[in-house]
Parts: C-alpha cells; sequence; structure tokens
C-alpha cells in the first residue's frame, strides 16, 4: 500500500489519494510521511465532492471492484462515467487490471478474487460480483463510458511485480521471453503447465494480448500519442531474496485443497507478509519513503 503513491508524489506537483478504508490510508500516510503533497481522502469516491479536476486518475487494482462501491445496476460504466467528470478534458484514466482471460488462469491458478478455478474464464459464478474482463469488452465499457482513446500495455507477469511490459508496438517474442520470469515456471509455479512455454505458441498465432495476464491502459476522451520506447527498460529479475518466496508459493502440480474460508484469508495475510518482506529484502525493488498531513473525510 502506497508504493504507487508515493512515486507519483516524487513525479507531481500534488497528489490526492482516496481510500475506502481508514487502516489502508493510515498505511499510506506512515509510508509517505515525509511528502508534503499529498492530500489522503478516506470515503467512498463516488460520494465526494471535489471541487477540482484532475490530469490524470489511477485505478491501480480498482475497476473490478466498482460493484462493491457502486450501487447502481451498471456499476462498471457508472463508475467511469464519474471518473470521467473528474478529469480535465485532455486528461487520462491510467488503469491496471488483471486479464480475464490471462494465461495463469487457463493453467489452473484460482481467480486472484474469487479464489475459485477457472472461475474468469467460465464467465463467473457470481454475475454481479467482483470481477474482471477481456480487451474487447473492456475496451468497449471503456468506449461507452466516454473514453473514446485507449491503449493498452502488458505487464508481466503481471501488473503488481512487472517484469517486463509489452504493448501492440512492442510485442514478445522468444528471445524477448528470455529474461522474462513468470511467476509459473518449472521451479517456482502451482500450475498445471509451464506459463512461460505456453506463451510462444501463443505469441507465434499472435494472440498475446488475449492471453498476457493483466493490463495497463491509458484511457482519454481526446486522441493522444504517448512515445514511450519499451525497447529500453530494464528488466527487472528475481535476485536471491525473492527467490524462496516464489519458490514456497506457486508449484506446478502441486495446488492446495480448498481449506475453510478462514484458513484462506491467514494463509493470504501470510502470503502478503512474505511477499512484502521478500521484496524490501530484494535489491530489485524500491520500496518508496514512506505523508504529513493526512486530511480524513467522512465517517
Amino acid at each position: 500500500m502506497g508504493a504507487i503513491t508515493g512515486i507519483l508524489c516524487d513525479k507531481a506537483k500534488q497528489v490526492t489519494s482516496v481510500e475506502l478504508s481508514k487502516q489502508r490510508a493510515s498505511a499510506i500516510e506512515t509510508r509517505c510521511q515525509e511528502k508534503d503533497n499529498l492530500e489522503i481522502i478516506v470515503g467512498n469516491f463516488n460520494d465526494i465532492k471535489f471541487d477540482k479536476k484532475f490530469d490524470y486518475i489511477t485505478l491501480i487494482g480498482v475497476l473490478e471492484y466498482a460493484p462493491l462501491y457502486t450501487n447502481t445496476d451498471n456499476p462498471f460504466h457508472d463508475f467511469l462515467v464519474q471518473i470521467k467528470s473528474l478529469l480535465k478534458e485532455n486528461g487520462k484514466l491510467l488503469i491496471a487490471i488483471e486479464n480475464q482471460y490471462g494465461m495463469k488462469y487457463f493453467s489452473g491458478i484460482p481467480e486472484d478474487h474469487t479464489g475459485k478455478v477457472y472461475d474468469g474464464i467460465t464467465g463467473y459464478e457470481n454475475k454481479k460480483g467482483i470481477r474482471t474482463f477481456g480487451k474487447k469488452q473492456l475496451k468497449k465499457i471503456l468506449e461507452k463510458s466516454g473514453f473514446k482513446y485507449t491503449k493498452f500495455y502488458y505487464p508481466m507477469p503481471d501488473y503488481k511485480l512487472p517484469n517486463v511490459i509489452f504493448s501492440d508496438t512492442y510485442q514478445p517474442n522468444e528471445d524477448k521471453l528470455q529474461k522474462y520470469t513468470p511467476y509459473l515456471s518449472d521451479e517456482n509455479g502451482w500450475a498445471e503447465y509451464d506459463e512461460k512455454k505456453a506463451y510462444l505458441d501463443v505469441i507465434e498465432n499472435g494472440q498475446f494480448d488475449f492471453f498476457a495476464n493483466s493490463f495497463f491502459i491509458e484511457a482519454a476522451m481526446e486522441e493522444f500519442n504517448t512515445q514511450v520506447d519499451l525497447a529500453k527498460q530494464e528488466l527487472i529479475e528475481i535476485d536471491s531474496s525473492m527467490k524462496p518466496f516464489y519458490e514456497k508459493h506457486y508449484q506446478i502440480g502441486k495446488r492446495k485443497e480448498t481449506t475453510s474460508q478462514e484458513e484462506q484469508l491467514l494463509e493470504e495475510n501470510q502470503r502478503l507478509k512474505e511477499e512484502l518482506n521478500a521484496m524490501a529484502n530484494s535489491k530489485s525493488w524500491k520500496i518508496t519513503k514512506p505523508l504529513r498531513d493526512l486530511r480524513r473525510f467522512g465517517k
């Protein structure tokens, strides 16, 4: 929590962070306590009255939860329309979200949000709950919400811990995948097959964008032409600090039996703690300095 916020504070003149949870807001405050250009607001984004419009709005792992805080018949569309109303005419919406049809889900990895195997790729058991989308459907939702122009990027193995980023103009090939470290490999996955090997034929058949594990999207009301030379990006390799975490939590062919909800939550909490500790000790990951002023609005 607060990693992206800290980086944005280093790059932007002013940052406003909206959190539904006071606990998460407090964590961001602690992590970003040296940032004097950050305002934190606690509350439902849909209920907050802003007195300004923004150049950028980011939804990092947020859009999929729209049904939880947007009580309408079409929560994804309506939430995006609300976002659009707060952007300047030339403003941009930046979205990071898992792909409903990501390769890892076909290999037997449980859906990130529901915890159910094959839930997303079979259309979701709960039609009105948390969910992600494929590229085509996501683009359609954005267009109907007023975001006429979009550009897709493909962080791998996903947007949370990207090792390399591709796009529609910078596509992967066998050579570019050599340094790519998926969560699921012969050494450290708990899938039914090696994701990295599976991608090779997918790429050969021109279907990488359909099976990419997650998306990072630029969306706008006006046409834009972002120039990013992805060929010059520096790949982040999994070093010795991160390796034990991957080996413990991702093992091919060793999917765990279903446990009670309480046990699953405890296990997930422990996994997140170990992941954060591994990241903190890793030379590959910079943990930003943890907001001096914490403004709370609402109850």
